[in-house]
Protein backbone atom coordinates (compact mmCIF):
# COMPACT_ATOMS: atom_id res chain seq x y z
CA UNK A 1 0.00 0.00 0.00
CA UNK A 2 0.98 3.67 -0.13
CA UNK A 3 3.47 5.06 2.36
CA UNK A 4 1.08 7.85 3.36
CA UNK A 5 -2.39 9.08 2.45
CA UNK A 6 -3.49 12.71 2.57
CA UNK A 7 -6.84 13.63 4.11
CA UNK A 8 -8.28 17.09 3.47
CA UNK A 9 -11.38 18.31 5.29
CA UNK A 10 -13.14 20.51 2.71
CA UNK A 11 -15.16 22.44 5.29
CA UNK A 12 -12.36 23.29 7.71
CA UNK A 13 -9.41 23.11 5.34
CA UNK A 14 -7.64 20.89 7.89
CA UNK A 15 -5.00 18.65 6.34
CA UNK A 16 -4.11 15.28 7.86
CA UNK A 17 -1.76 12.51 6.86
CA UNK A 18 -2.44 8.82 7.46
CA UNK A 19 0.30 6.19 7.67
CA UNK A 20 1.02 3.03 9.65
CA UNK A 21 1.67 5.37 12.58
CA UNK A 22 -1.95 6.54 12.50
CA UNK A 23 -3.47 9.89 11.57
CA UNK A 24 -1.54 13.12 12.23
CA UNK A 25 -3.02 16.56 11.73
CA UNK A 26 -0.74 18.98 9.85
CA UNK A 27 -0.79 22.68 10.56
CA UNK A 28 -1.12 24.53 7.28
CA UNK A 29 -2.28 27.75 5.73
CA UNK A 30 -5.24 27.42 3.39
CA UNK A 31 -3.15 28.59 0.41
CA UNK A 32 -0.12 26.41 1.18
CA UNK A 33 -0.68 22.66 1.47
CA UNK A 34 2.62 21.47 0.00
CA UNK A 35 5.08 22.77 2.56
CA UNK A 36 3.66 20.97 5.62
CA UNK A 37 3.53 17.70 3.65
CA UNK A 38 7.18 18.02 2.66
CA UNK A 39 8.19 18.85 6.23
CA UNK A 40 6.21 15.90 7.60
CA UNK A 41 7.85 13.45 5.19
CA UNK A 42 11.33 14.80 5.98
CA UNK A 43 10.76 14.26 9.70
CA UNK A 44 8.85 10.97 9.61
CA UNK A 45 9.74 9.04 6.46
CA UNK A 46 12.42 6.86 8.07
CA UNK A 47 10.23 6.18 11.10
CA UNK A 48 7.28 5.25 8.89
CA UNK A 49 9.37 2.89 6.77
CA UNK A 50 10.94 1.22 9.83
CA UNK A 51 7.60 0.83 11.60
CA UNK A 52 5.89 -0.50 8.48
CA UNK A 53 8.54 -3.22 8.23
CA UNK A 54 8.26 -3.93 11.97
CA UNK A 55 4.47 -4.22 11.89
CA UNK A 56 4.44 -6.50 8.85
CA UNK A 57 7.01 -8.74 10.53
CA UNK A 58 4.93 -8.91 13.74
CA UNK A 59 1.78 -9.70 11.75
CA UNK A 60 3.56 -12.61 10.07
CA UNK A 61 4.76 -13.92 13.44
CA UNK A 62 1.28 -13.58 14.95
CA UNK A 63 -0.22 -15.45 11.99
CA UNK A 64 2.28 -18.26 12.57
CA UNK A 65 1.38 -18.37 16.26
CA UNK A 66 -2.38 -18.40 15.66
CA UNK A 67 -2.09 -21.11 12.99
CA UNK A 68 0.14 -23.30 15.17
CA UNK A 69 -1.19 -26.85 15.33
CA UNK A 70 -1.26 -27.00 19.14
CA UNK A 71 -2.95 -23.59 19.43
CA UNK A 72 -5.55 -24.55 16.81
CA UNK A 73 -6.25 -27.86 18.52
CA UNK A 74 -6.87 -26.05 21.82
CA UNK A 75 -9.06 -23.40 20.18
CA UNK A 76 -11.21 -26.06 18.49
CA UNK A 77 -11.51 -28.19 21.62
CA UNK A 78 -12.68 -25.19 23.65
CA UNK A 79 -15.24 -24.03 21.03
CA UNK A 80 -13.29 -20.80 20.41
CA UNK A 81 -12.66 -18.66 17.33
CA UNK A 82 -9.71 -16.42 16.47
CA UNK A 83 -9.12 -13.83 13.74
CA UNK A 84 -5.80 -14.62 12.08
CA UNK A 85 -6.02 -11.38 10.09
CA UNK A 86 -6.14 -8.48 12.59
CA UNK A 87 -8.77 -5.76 12.73
CA UNK A 88 -7.28 -2.30 12.17
CA UNK A 89 -8.17 0.32 14.78
CA UNK A 90 -6.95 3.81 15.65
CA UNK A 91 -4.39 2.33 18.04
CA UNK A 92 -3.14 -0.45 15.79
CA UNK A 93 -4.16 -3.98 14.85
CA UNK A 94 -6.25 -6.15 17.13
CA UNK A 95 -6.43 -9.93 17.45
CA UNK A 96 -9.40 -11.49 19.23
CA UNK A 97 -10.08 -14.88 20.77
CA UNK A 98 -13.88 -15.17 20.69
CA UNK A 99 -16.57 -17.48 21.95
CA UNK A 100 -18.98 -19.27 19.63
CA UNK A 101 -21.14 -16.12 19.51
CA UNK A 102 -18.13 -14.08 18.29
CA UNK A 103 -17.90 -12.13 21.57
CA UNK A 104 -14.25 -11.30 22.39
CA UNK A 105 -12.83 -13.13 25.40
CA UNK A 106 -9.23 -12.06 24.89
CA UNK A 107 -7.68 -9.18 22.91
CA UNK A 108 -4.10 -8.57 21.82
CA UNK A 109 -3.21 -5.21 20.28
CA UNK A 110 -0.29 -4.68 17.92
CA UNK A 111 0.55 -1.05 18.73
CA UNK A 112 1.10 0.92 15.53
CA UNK A 113 3.25 3.53 17.31
CA UNK A 114 5.71 1.18 19.00
CA UNK A 115 5.38 -2.20 17.28
CA UNK A 116 4.77 -3.79 20.69
CA UNK A 117 2.06 -6.29 21.58
CA UNK A 118 -0.29 -5.08 24.30
CA UNK A 119 -2.19 -7.71 26.21
CA UNK A 120 -4.14 -7.10 29.40
CA UNK A 121 -2.14 -3.95 30.14
CA UNK A 122 1.25 -5.60 29.64
CA UNK A 123 3.56 -4.74 26.74
CA UNK A 124 5.66 -7.34 24.93
CA UNK A 125 8.42 -6.45 22.48
CA UNK A 126 8.45 -9.86 20.76
CA UNK A 127 5.74 -12.34 19.73
CA UNK A 128 7.84 -15.15 21.22
CA UNK A 129 7.40 -13.51 24.64
CA UNK A 130 3.63 -14.23 24.62
CA UNK A 131 3.54 -17.71 23.06
CA UNK A 132 3.47 -19.87 26.21
CA UNK A 133 1.25 -17.48 28.15
CA UNK A 134 -1.14 -17.23 25.20
CA UNK A 135 -1.54 -21.01 24.95
CA UNK A 136 -2.14 -21.26 28.69
CA UNK A 137 -4.75 -18.51 28.52
CA UNK A 138 -6.57 -20.10 25.58
CA UNK A 139 -6.56 -23.46 27.37
CA UNK A 140 -8.47 -21.92 30.28
CA UNK A 141 -11.17 -20.30 28.11
CA UNK A 142 -14.50 -21.88 27.20
CA UNK A 143 -16.24 -20.58 24.12
CA UNK A 144 -19.44 -22.55 24.58
CA UNK A 145 -22.64 -20.56 24.95
CA UNK A 146 -24.75 -20.91 28.08
CA UNK A 147 -27.26 -22.93 26.03
CA UNK A 148 -24.61 -25.45 24.91
CA UNK A 149 -23.29 -25.73 28.47
CA UNK A 150 -26.82 -26.39 29.75
CA UNK A 151 -27.43 -29.09 27.12
CA UNK A 152 -24.16 -30.83 27.97
CA UNK A 153 -24.98 -30.74 31.67
CA UNK A 154 -28.42 -32.18 30.98
CA UNK A 155 -26.91 -35.05 28.98
CA UNK A 156 -24.42 -35.76 31.77
CA UNK A 157 -27.31 -35.91 34.25
CA UNK A 158 -29.21 -38.28 31.94
CA UNK A 159 -26.23 -40.60 31.61
CA UNK A 160 -25.72 -40.60 35.39
CA UNK A 161 -29.40 -41.57 35.74
CA UNK A 162 -28.97 -44.37 33.17
CA UNK A 163 -25.91 -45.68 34.99
CA UNK A 164 -28.10 -46.19 38.05
CA UNK A 165 -30.71 -47.98 35.90
CA UNK A 166 -28.15 -50.38 34.49
CA UNK A 167 -28.77 -53.29 36.90
CA UNK A 168 -28.69 -57.03 36.55
CA UNK A 169 -32.02 -57.29 34.73
CA UNK A 170 -32.13 -53.94 32.93
CA UNK A 171 -29.27 -53.13 30.58
CA UNK A 172 -28.38 -49.84 28.88
CA UNK A 173 -26.48 -50.44 25.64
CA UNK A 174 -23.50 -48.22 24.72
CA UNK A 175 -24.71 -44.88 23.36
CA UNK A 176 -24.83 -44.42 19.59
CA UNK A 177 -24.87 -41.06 17.84
CA UNK A 178 -26.68 -40.38 14.57
CA UNK A 179 -27.56 -37.09 12.86
CA UNK A 180 -27.16 -34.87 15.89
CA UNK A 181 -28.89 -37.20 18.33
CA UNK A 182 -27.66 -39.72 20.88
CA UNK A 183 -29.56 -43.01 21.27
CA UNK A 184 -29.61 -45.12 24.44
CA UNK A 185 -31.20 -48.57 23.95
CA UNK A 186 -32.68 -50.26 27.03
CA UNK A 187 -33.15 -54.04 27.18
CA UNK A 188 -34.46 -56.38 29.87
CA UNK A 189 -33.76 -60.04 30.42
CA UNK A 190 -36.67 -62.41 29.87
CA UNK A 191 -37.99 -63.95 33.07
CA UNK A 192 -37.04 -67.63 33.23
CA UNK A 193 -34.56 -67.36 30.36
CA UNK A 194 -31.59 -65.11 31.04
CA UNK A 195 -30.24 -65.72 27.53
CA UNK A 196 -33.11 -63.79 25.94
CA UNK A 197 -33.45 -60.02 26.12
CA UNK A 198 -36.44 -57.89 25.23
CA UNK A 199 -35.99 -54.33 24.05
CA UNK A 200 -37.76 -52.05 26.52
CA UNK A 201 -37.26 -48.95 24.42
CA UNK A 202 -34.88 -46.21 23.36
CA UNK A 203 -34.09 -42.83 24.88
CA UNK A 204 -33.20 -40.21 22.27
CA UNK A 205 -31.27 -37.11 23.33
CA UNK A 206 -31.23 -34.20 20.86
CA UNK A 207 -27.73 -32.66 21.00
CA UNK A 208 -28.96 -29.41 19.46
CA UNK A 209 -31.93 -28.69 21.73
CA UNK A 210 -31.51 -30.96 24.74
CA UNK A 211 -34.96 -32.48 24.19
CA UNK A 212 -35.37 -36.06 25.41
CA UNK A 213 -37.73 -38.58 23.84
CA UNK A 214 -38.51 -42.15 24.91
CA UNK A 215 -39.65 -44.66 22.30
CA UNK A 216 -41.39 -47.64 23.88
CA UNK A 217 -40.42 -51.01 22.42
CA UNK A 218 -38.79 -51.17 19.00
CA UNK A 219 -38.57 -48.13 16.74
CA UNK A 220 -41.08 -48.12 13.90
CA UNK A 221 -44.31 -46.59 12.62
CA UNK A 222 -46.32 -48.10 15.48
CA UNK A 223 -43.90 -47.11 18.23
CA UNK A 224 -45.28 -45.13 21.16
CA UNK A 225 -43.30 -41.97 21.85
CA UNK A 226 -43.10 -39.98 25.07
CA UNK A 227 -41.65 -36.61 25.91
CA UNK A 228 -39.17 -37.79 28.53
CA UNK A 229 -38.96 -34.38 30.21
CA UNK A 230 -42.71 -34.51 30.81
CA UNK A 231 -42.63 -38.21 31.63
CA UNK A 232 -40.05 -37.70 34.35
CA UNK A 233 -42.27 -34.99 35.82
CA UNK A 234 -45.29 -37.31 35.67
CA UNK A 235 -46.88 -36.00 32.45
CA UNK A 236 -47.27 -38.39 29.51
CA UNK A 237 -47.24 -37.16 25.93
CA UNK A 238 -49.81 -38.68 23.62
CA UNK A 239 -48.38 -40.58 20.62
Amino acid sequence: GPLVQLLLDIESGKLSVQSVLGIDVLTSQEDDLIEPIVEYLKENKENILDMKTELESKKTEMKTLLEDEKVNETINQNSLRVNVDPIETADGFEYYVMDSNDSPLLTILLDRKTGELVWDGTRYSEVADVEDEFLNAVSSLNGETDQVKAIKQKQEELEAFLDNLDTGDLTVAPAREEEGKTYYDLTQKTEGDEELENKVGTIIFDLGTGEMTFIEGSEGDDAVMYDLDELLSGSKKKP
